[in-house]
């Protein structure tokens, strides 16, 4: 559990900021983010938990059934998504015993991939790899010289003084950050 809560913690703020990006409003990327997150974190996790739970009481009543590969096909699409890893690793933990029990294997531990091994790993890489593309986002969008390539306008300075009310060393700092000799800074306001 505590594996999950920490790996989850990066993982859902490099995809969160990420998702930002697709969205002009930041009031409606935050509002699609909780509910997005909130039904596949939950929703998902439990179709794939009832879902499988469904397949091995018709398996135990000698029936067919595909429920199990439907079950694998949403983990497999949803496990890209830091809050279904997370609620699906925190579900089927609480169920280990349940699942002990059905597979027969009374040394199913956590760690098992029928549990949560694989959302592990996904909540790890993803811990790495969202990070780093919000970096990298990042950096490419406050970057001038990219958003001159990309046909976009350099931004005129405007200011609600009057200009004989402006100092020189406000002009010269924003000639320069209009010629993107700003972009190294450490912090690059957008």
């Amino acid at each position: 559990t505590i594996l999950l809560l920490f790996f989850f913690g990066p993982a859902a703020a490099g995809f969160t900021y990420i998702t930002t990006f697709l969205f002009k409003s930041p009031s409606a990327s935050n509002m699609f983010i909780i509910v997005f997150n909130f039904f596949v974190g939950f929703v998902g996790s439990l179709v794939v938990l009832i879902l499988k739970i469904i397949y091995y009481a018709t398996v135990a009543n000698n029936e067919t059934s595909n429920l199990k590969d439907i079950a694998t096909i949403v983990e497999w699409v949803l496990r890209f998504i830091p809050s279904f890893n997370f609620a699906k690793g925190l579900l089927f933990i609480i169920n280990v015993d349940l699942f002990a029990r059905i597979n027969e294997d009374p040394n199913m531990s956590v760690f098992s991939v029928d549990i949560m091994l694989y959302e592990l790993i996904f909540l790890v890489c993803q811990s790495i790899l969202y990070v780093l593309a919000a970096i990298f986002i990042d950096k490419l969008i406050t970057n001038q010289k990219i958003k001159d390539c990309f046909g976009k306008r350099k931004s005129q300075p405007h200011s609600a003084l009057p200009v004989e009310e402006i100092d020189d060393d406000i002009v010269t700092e924003t000639e320069r950050v209009i010629s993107g000799f700003a972009n190294d800074d450490l912090i690059v306001m957008g």
